[in-house]
């Protein structure tokens, strides 16, 4: 017997009343059997799942067991571990699959020529109604609006304008997706301090895009190869402490402005990443973000501490300099952030200076600038300077108008050099 070109990792804690409409689905697959193979992994569920597991009939189906709970990431590291398939298929226990499923993944991964990719196949929300039809076995896909991949909703997108989404890794479910075994591999899997629900598996994803080089193409999204979440009981209260230290925790991992962005309304992040992008590429082209060395060793004390935001490098000074200079490589010495979410402790900064990158973030980034600005520093300097602005960055916020947007909430001071205009803003005693 030949190994099996694709393994379906399938984590399981507890929730054993999935398991038999999970495997049901699985024994339906029209791939043959010993082309591919299940390795359910058991994350110390109370009752161990094997016996149910048993029951599903499935002849590809190996369990592997953790004698206490690990995690979800560990979970499917475990899986991953004991693959023997080229492609891993990664499925939730609470997967319900259509049944040419794990036929298509393998397809994708193995009957083309193209280069290597990630493929996101399509899940539903499954009403009631739907739950009846798929317990009597039929997987017919539903229509109604509400039981549709909430992914697309999120990032208001659908199959064909997936691929201008600026942040893909962000729609990344772990609850129907395939990856060459060799490349998990190459990553070293899932981010097992993750611990808990939620985002562990956008962080794999993160990882696996910038593993590609952040290829706009290496994420495929096929809604035509589609299970069903499968409902079960969610303890939200718990989940969201759960999934808030998490969501600390990736940004403390990918300190860049993609990462830093991440944690809003989905829709938002796709758009704007996109839009950043180009941004930052057209402001590293540019003699933007640099004002004289010597002007700012006036603006900013000598003794003080300094964050400084745009495109130049730190000064010599004396005192503490920490720079997002984005027009250097990133490095654990130099982050790629705007600095609406950075990891200092409050008042960590006597100063905090942004030259020109600010004017081109949206209205809600600004607003993070300036709050979190404040909060690790005693100042915020907003620095607009003369260098020319490429017509491709569009347009942006004027000094005019953040005076007048500021006025009323800040102490403010403005300064004037004959290359640079400087707000200066502190809050009110």
């Amino acid at each position: 017997m030949h190994s099996p070109e694709v393994s379906v990792v399938l984590p399981i804690r507890d929730d054993a009343h999935v398991l038999p409409l999970t495997l049901g689905s699985l024994a339906a697959q029209t791939l043959e059997p010993d082309r591919w193979e299940v390795v359910l992994v058991d994350d110390g569920s109370a009752v161990p799942a094997a016996a149910t597991a048993e029951r599903a009939g499935l002849a590809n189906l190996r369990v592997v067991r953790h004698e206490r709970s690990r995690g979800r990431s560990a979970a499917r590291n475990s899986g991953i571990a004991a693959a023997r398939g080229e492609v891993v298929v990664l499925l939730d226990g609470d997967s319900y699959t259509a049944p040419d499923l794990i036929e298509r993944h393998r397809a994708f991964h193995l009957d083309g020529d193209g280069p290597e990719r990630v493929m996101l196949g399509g899940r539903y929300e499954p009403s009631w109604e739907t739950l009846d039809r798929l317990m009597a076995g039929d997987p017919a896909p539903p229509t109604s609006q509400e039981q549709l991949d909430l992914r697309l909703s999120m990032f208001g997108v659908d199959e064909a304008t997936f691929a201008a989404v600026g942040a893909p890794w962000a729609f990344v479910f772990t609850h129907n997706m395939s990856v060459r075994r060799s490349t998990l591999e190459a990553i070293g899997g899932f981010d097992e301090e993750f611990d808990g629900w939620g985002h562990e598996d956008v962080e794999l994803g993160f990882r696996l895009h910038a593993n590609a080089g952040r290829r706009p193409d290496y994420f495929a999204l096929e809604p035509s190869a589609y299970c069903f979440h499968v409902p079960h009981y969610r303890n939200s209260a718990v989940q969201g402490v759960q999934a808030r230290a998490n969501l600390e925790l990736f940004r403390r991992r990918h300190p860049r402005y993609d990462a830093e962005l991440y944690g809003g309304p989905r829709r938002l992040l796709a758009a704007n990443v996109a839009r950043y992008d180009k941004v930052v590429e057209a402001f590293r082209e540019s003699r933007l973000g640099v004002v004289d060395a010597a002007w700012l060793a006036g603006a900013v004390a000598e003794s003080a501490s300094l964050l400084l935001v745009g495109g130049m490098a730190a000064p010599e000074r004396p005192g503490r300099t920490v720079v997002f200079d984005h027009r250097s490589e990133a490095d654990e010495g130099n982050r790629h952030l705007f600095g609406h979410r950075t990891p200092f402790a409050e008042l960590e900064f006597d100063s905090v200076v942004h030259i020109d990158l600010w004017q081109y973030l949206s209205v809600n980034e600004l607003a993070g600038v300036v709050n979190e600005g404040l909060r690790i520093g005693r100042r915020l300097s907003l620095v607009s300077t003369d260098a020319p602005r490429p017509g491709v960055l569009g347009s942006h916020c004027s000094v005019d108008y953040l005076l007048a947007m500021l006025a009323d909430r800040f102490s403010i001071t403005e300064e004037r050099t004959g290359s640079a205009r400087a707000v200066t803003l502190e809050k009110p005693s």
